[in-house]
Formats: C-alpha cells, sequence, structure tokens
C-alpha cells in the first residue's frame, strides 16, 4: 500500500461531513435493551389470545403489525414484555443470525420475544 493511499472509507453520503455535528455517545445511553419475557409453551392460557407476539419466525417485513403467534393479557401479567408502537426491534438470538440480522418497526402496541428495543 502507497503512502497516499489510506485505510478510511471513502464517504458515501456527502450530507455527513467530517466536521458536521456529531455526537459520540454509548448505546445504551440513548437506547433500552430488553429480552426474556416468553410465556411459557407448557401453560395453554398464555397462548391464542388476540396480543400478537413478535419471534424470529415474524420478522420478515420492516413493519411488524401482526403475527401467527399470538399470546393473552394472561401472558402479559405473569412477565410477557409489550412495546409500543414505533418500536425498533433487533433480533439478537436465534440460529437464523447466521443468515441475516431482522430488524423491524412495530406498527403498533404488540408483544415480543427476546429482541432488543429502542424506544
Amino acid at each position: 500500500m502507497s503512502e497516499e493511499q489510506t485505510l478510511v472509507p471513502e464517504l458515501r453520503f456527502p450530507e455527513f461531513e467530517e466536521d458536521g455535528e456529531w455526537e459520540e455517545q454509548y448505546l445504551g445511553a440513548i437506547a433500552t435493551f430488553k429480552s426474556g419475557g416468553t410465556p411459557s409453551k407448557n401453560i395453554p392460557e398464555y397462548w391464542n389470545g388476540n396480543i400478537p407476539w413478535i419471534s424470529a419466525s415474524s420478522m420478515h417485513e420492516k413493519l411488524l403489525n401482526d403475527s401467527e403467534l399470538r399470546i393473552t393479557e394472561k401472558a402479559v401479567k405473569s412477565g410477557a414484555k409489550i412495546v409500543k408502537k414505533d418500536t425498533i426491534l433487533i433480533l439478537v438470538r436465534g440460529s437464523i443470525l447466521f443468515k441475516r440480522i431482522p430488524i423491524g418497526i412495530t406498527a403498533r402496541k404488540i408483544g415480543r420475544s427476546s429482541c432488543k428495543e429502542r424506544d
């Protein structure tokens, strides 16, 4: 590599200039991370309700509005997580991560599985 070459990639978005108004922050300072809360499949009263449950199998679109899986209010009272509309969900567990990293935005208040959320 010659002295004139650099390892810095070419800027693809001219509106983001090097001396722009960027502020470095820790991700935890601007996002909330939650995981867990998946209702037990061994308790039928937690499933087949009216609350869409987002899991890896339902994260195929960028806008998350519905799911084949649904949970009940009883599942929510037992610890299942509900997120508000316009929450960004990022799948962080599962073998699908070998192929892609599912990311979506909730189009409504919705239940979700092991995803990281940003509100």
